[in-house]
């Protein structure tokens, strides 16, 4: 097996997937989104480490320039867009399509006898609410 190989649980070879940054546009257009991504990536990552470090707010816009290297008004744009953007949207998009198989495999954990996950699934259909550290019923 080489090594970007991974093996799958039906022992099936794939290549190994990298989250390396795409260098060219696949379509016309994509040279935005590809922009777009690397902006948020920074934009995330600032937010992170200042959260990090200082523990108290989420840093000014100004703050968040100086540390991106990117302008305020992109900034201020990338912000104001965030949950708007076909990049953005897409993401959500895939996120979606992995809770049908998330519930699927915490439903089988939970059947097959394990405390947490049955506990964890009851919470998330609501059908148990969590407060304080303790469980209970609704």
């Amino acid at each position: 097996m080489d090594e970007n190989e991974v093996l799958t649980e039906g022992n099936e070879i794939l290549p190994e997937l990298t989250h390396e940054p795409i260098d060219e546009p696949q379509e016309e257009g994509d040279e935005k989104g590809i922009t777009w991504e690397a902006n948020h990536k920074k934009i995330v990552k600032a937010i992170n480490e200042s959260l990090r470090a200082y523990r108290a707010t989420p840093p000014s816009v100004t703050e968040l320039s100086r540390l991106t290297g990117l302008s305020r008004q992109t900034i201020y744009s990338h912000l104001k867009e965030y949950s708007t953007h076909p990049v953005h949207c897409q993401s959500t998009e895939m996120f979606d399509l992995m809770k049908f198989d998330v519930m699927m495999r915490l439903c089988s954990e939970a059947l097959s006898g394990d405390m947490r996950a049955i506990r964890l699934y009851l919470q998330v259909v609501g059908m148990v609410k969590q407060q304080s550290g303790l469980v209970k019923k609704s």
